[in-house]
C-alpha cells in the first residue's frame, strides 16, 4: 500500500513488504527489511517495528540502506528520526533523481542499541550525543551508573572525574570517601578511585586537566597513558606521555628539564612554539612573559594514593586532600578551594605566576577517554 502526504508536509511512500528480518543478541536487536519504493517519490519516511518486544527505548539505532540488487547504483542518504520502543522512523532520501528506473527494491540493515550496551561517554560521542551532562553508562554490561560526559569540548567524549570550582564540597575527606567518590558532579567532585580504576584498566586512556588561575589564565595538560593500579595496591598512579596545551609531546628528561624557557626578550611567537612547551602570559614582563605549563603530574606518578586516615607521608594533613603525593605540593588538584592565595599548602603547576609559585586555583578538571 502507498501512502502520500499533501500540502508542505513531506511525501513518503512505504512500498510492499517483502521481508523482515530480527536477531536478539545480548548486546543489540538487529534485523534486515526490504520494501519497494517508486522513482517518483525523492523522500521516504519508513517506520520499522521490532518483531520482538524489547524492555526499553534503544540509546541508539545504527541503520544503512542499498539497493538488494548489487549492480543498481547506490543513490540513497538515510536518518534516523525517531526512536522508541516498539519501532524507529528513517527518512531515505534520493540523491539522484535522473537514474532512469521506476521501481526499486531498497533493504535497510539495522542495529538497535540498548542503553546497558554504554560503556564510556567516548560511546555516547560515538553514537551522535553532543550535548554535555549527565549520563547513565554499564561498565560491567549490567549496572547503571551516573557520570558527567563532555560532549562538546575537545574532540567529545571525555568522562569527567574530578572538578574543583567552589568551597561547597570538602575535599579533606578519609579514604573511604576517596574511594567509593562524593560531591555534585554537576560542581565539585570527586569520582572515585574504585570507579577511575574500572574505567582506566584497560590501560588504553588519555587524560586531560583544565586549570584556571588565579589571573584566569587557561593551563591545559594532557597525558596520552592514564592508569590507576587496584586498591590492594592503594590505586597507584601510572601517568605518561605529557604534552602542553600546543599538543606538542614533553615526556622527555627529568621533571625539572621539562618546562625550562628561554631568556629574556622571548617574542611571543617564539614563546608559544616552544618545542619544550611554553605558554605565554601577557599580565607579565621581561623573560617572566614565557613560561611553562609544569607537568605537575610528574612527581606522583608511580606514587600510591594517601589520605588522612591511609597515608604513607604527612601530606593528606598539611594539605588537607587525598592525592598521589610523592611531595606534599606540586599537582594537587583537590586542595582547599583559595583561589589566588599563596603558599606550599597550595598547586604548583607554572614556573612564573603573578601571585607566586604556590598558588589557589579558580578551577580544575580532570577528563578521562
Amino acid at each position: 500500500m502507498y501512502l502520500a502526504l499533501k500540502g508542505s508536509q513531506l511525501r513518503f511512500v512505504i512500498g510492499l513488504l517483502i521481508s523482515f528480518q530480527h536477531v536478539v543478541t545480548a548486546d543489540y536487536s538487529s534485523g534486515a527489511s526490504e520494501f519497494w519504493c517508486e522513482s517518483t517519490k525523492p523522500t521516504r519516511l519508513v517506520n520499522i517495528v521490532y518483531l520482538k518486544c524489547l524492555n526499553e527505548v534503544p540509546i541508539y539505532v545504527d541503520a544503512t540502506v542499498k539497493p538488494s540488487d548489487s549492480s543498481l547504483p547506490h543513490q540513497f542518504n538515510l536518518t534516523v528520526k525517531r526512536v522508541e520502543k516498539y519501532s524507529f522512523l528513517v527518512e531515505i532520501l534520493r540523491t539522484d533523481l535522473d537514474s532512469g528506473w521506476e521501481n526499486i527494491l531498497l533493504k535497510i540493515n539495522w542495529k538497535a542499541y540498548p542503553p546497558k550496551e554504554i560503556k564510556t561517554c567516548r560511546q555516547l560521542y560515538d553514537f551522535g550525543y553532543r550535548r554535555n551532562g549527565l549520563y547513565n553508562i554499564y561498565l560491567d554490561g549490567r549496572t547503571k551508573w551516573e557520570v558527567y560526559c563532555d560532549l562538546e569540548n575537545h574532540g567529545g567524549g571525555w568522562t569527567v572525574i574530578q572538578r574543583n570550582m567552589d568551597n561547597r564540597t570538602d575535599f579533606d575527606r578519609n579514604w573511604l570517601d576517596y574511594k567509593t567518590g562524593f560531591g555534585n558532579k554537576l560542581a565539585s567532585f570527586w569520582i572515585g578511585l574504585e570507579n577511575i580504576r574500572a574505567l582506566t584498566k584497560n590501560g588504553d586512556n588519555e587524560l586531560r586537566i583544565d586549570i584556571t588561575t588565579c589571573d584566569n589564565t587557561k593551563i591545559v595538560a594532557e597525558y596520552s597513558n592514564f592508569m590507576v593500579g587496584p586498591e590492594s595496591d592503594r590505586y597507584r598512579l601510572n601517568i605518561t606521555g605529557y604534552q602542553h596545551q600546543q599538543g606538542k609531546l614533553c615526556d622527555y628528561g627529568s621533571p625539572s628539564g621539562r618546562w625550562q624557557c628561554g631568556s629574556t626578550g622571548v617574542s611571543r611567537t617564539t614563546c608559544e612554539n616552544n618545542v619544550q612547551g611554553c605558554c605565554f602570559d601577557s599580565a607579565a614582563s621581561g623573560k617572566n612573559r614565557c613560561f611553562h605549563t609544569k607537568d605537575a603530574m610528574a612527581w606522583g606518578n608511580g606514587s600510591e594514593f594517601s589520605t588522612k586516615d591511609k597515608r604513607t607521608n604527612t601530606c593528606p594533613n598539611t594539605m588537607k586532600a587525598g592525592w598521589w603525593f610523592r611531595y606534599c605540593t606540586y599537582s594537587n588538584l583537590n586542595g582547599n578551594y583559595d583561589p589566588c592565595k599563596v603558599g606550599f599548602n597550595y598547586a604548583y603547576w607554572r614556573n612564573v605566576s603573578p601571585v607566586g609559585l604556590h598558588e589557589g586555583l579558580r578551577f580544575t578538571e580532570m577528563k578521562i577517554r
